[in-house]
């Protein structure tokens, strides 16, 4: 029919939401989900999808953080990457994240020594094939980078510190390298996000061209699925919670002087460059 031509043509692109673990990517993973035209999976479903990814109409968006270094290591998961798709890279003040790992146990000792302790652990999900190749692999580019480092605090007060430090340096030091390709990429700092919401999420939907809908803000007020047992999120994230800044400066009753002091030490030239391409 001759009104065909004037039918909007259909829009179809991914979203990847990536980041370092508890730097706030299933907070924007249940924003995007608020979103009228996006459908964003969590978790618990999105590296299963992906493994078997068959094109699908619509905005589909993945949080997908445990595949943040791949996108730059693995040349089968660089290929999921297609023209049109987008790429959130959410980053968290790394005193942030390393206080809630510590916090939550990630980081036990010797956890590096078998990776799938960290499976069990964190994840606390049936991992898909890739990311148990990952897991056999005893992820080799971490161990080659870091393993003498660590080593040098076994057995120490701040091990466990160190071991979080050299996680978040290693997972957020992929969006430099993911910058060399020729991706749609946008960096989310997760305080900014917290403290000005409003401005913030319409630059993410400017991002990814969609219109502004104030429904992204409230997320607490819907339906999202892969809850577990407890209401909660994977991960712990309460879908339930508006966005609020209760998170920020937590770190200040879990970390010593002594290990702040490490953090930022080893830190901060990557926090500090990661803030500069906002």
């Amino acid at each position: 029919m001759i009104f065909d031509i004037f039918k909007k043509k259909k829009i179809n692109f991914k979203i990847f939401v990536l980041g370092c673990q508890r730097s706030g990517t299933t907070m924007m993973r249940l924003i995007l989900n608020s979103h009228p035209k996006i459908k964003c999976y969590g978790e618990r479903k999105a590296y299963s999808l992906l493994e078997n990814y068959q094109k699908r109409e619509g905005i589909t968006g993945y949080q997908v953080p445990i595949w943040t270094e791949l996108f730059s290591e693995y040349e089968c998961i660089k290929e999921l990457y297609e023209e049109n798709d987008k790429i959130i890279f959410i980053f968290r003040d790394p005193k942030e994240v390393i206080a809630s790992m510590v916090n939550l146990g990630c980081y036990q000792k010797n956890c590096y020594e078998n990776d799938k302790k960290l499976k069990r652990n964190y994840l606390n999900f049936e991992a898909v094939p890739s990311v148990n190749k990952w897991m056999e692999d005893e992820n080799r580019s971490f161990k080659e980078r870091f393993e003498k480092d660590i080593k040098k605090y076994e057995n120490e007060k701040l091990e466990n510190v160190f071991k979080g430090i050299c996680y978040w340096n290693y997972k957020n030091e992929s969006f430099f390298e993911m910058k060399k390709y020729k991706w749609s990429i946008l960096p989310v700092c997760y305080e900014d996000l917290v403290c000005n919401p409003v401005p913030e999420l319409k630059k993410i939907f400017e991002f990814l061209e969609l219109n502004w809908s104030k429904k992204v803000l409230n997320h607490h007020e819907i339906e999202h699925e892969e809850c577990l047992p407890n209401k909660k999120m994977l991960g712990g994230t309460d879908p339930f919670r508006k966005i609020d800044t209760k998170s920020i400066k937590k770190w200040k009753l879990i970390l010593d002087k002594e290990e702040i002091k490490l953090i930022d030490s080893k830190t901060n030239h990557n926090y500090e460059k990661l803030k500069n391409y906002i």
